[in-house]
């Protein structure tokens, strides 16, 4: 399959990780289907009216989480999803603030600045999600 059909269906395959997983955890979830920048899934906690958004990242590979500067929004988390190749394997989860994600992101920058200052990759390394694993409960509860 060419690289770049690949990449599409990991993130979708990862969006849908992550709703089943949000959804068997008590949350109402809506994919936001490409409509909402920085957000692909609307999330809330039916008793609380607590809403909030996730920017879902996949990779099938341990490389790098390409993703653009976020601002730190209370509202807004990220959930990296490894899914491996082997289909015995479950995927693996990385929950991260997005406060965290940018503290990350900018320390990235500050290492990836080009000659002429321009970032040559933005994102976060694969060792900047591994703390966040199964860190479920930095979700709202």
């Amino acid at each position: 399959m060419p690289m770049k059909g690949k990449r599409y269906l990991t993130q979708w395959t990862a969006q849908f990780f992550v709703a089943a997983e949000l959804s068997r955890r008590g949350y109402l979830t809506s994919f936001t289907l490409g409509n909402a920048p920085v957000t692909d899934i609307v999330a809330c906690i039916p008793d609380q009216k607590k809403i909030f958004r996730v920017d879902v990242k996949g990779l099938s590979t341990k490389t790098f989480w390409l993703l653009k500067r976020p601002n730190s929004d209370p509202k807004l988390y990220f959930i990296f999803v490894y899914i491996p190749t082997d289909l015995n394997e479950k995927p693996h989860y990385y929950i991260m603030t997005s406060s965290k994600v940018t503290k990350r992101w900018d320390t990235n920058n500050d290492k990836a600045q080009g000659s002429k200052g321009w970032v040559k990759a933005p994102g976060l390394y694969w060792k900047d999600t591994q703390e966040f694993e199964d860190c479920w409960d930095t979700l709202p509860k």
